[in-house]
């Protein structure tokens, strides 16, 4: 049977103290500055009480957000 060599993760998490061992490389995604932040456009508003959209979210994820999207 072949066997397959797995690079070791520059950072991984100690299961017993939770500190991270290693250095990971920052992201050239981000992260964006406060300036920037600014001008993304909010999320759309949902028209409902907080209890009932978590009930509906929990019912139907996809047609609770898209349909949300959809109104906006």
């Amino acid at each position: 049977m072949p066997t397959v060599a797995v690079p070791p993760r520059e950072a991984t998490v100690s299961s017993r103290g939770g500190e991270l061992i290693g250095e990971v490389p920052p992201s050239p995604a981000g992260p964006i500055g406060e300036d920037e932040a600014a001008t993304l456009p909010l999320p759309p508003e949902v028209g409902l009480p907080r209890a009932l959209q978590v009930m509906r979210f929990s019912v139907s994820q996809i047609e609770f957000v898209f349909g949300g999207r959809r109104h906006a």
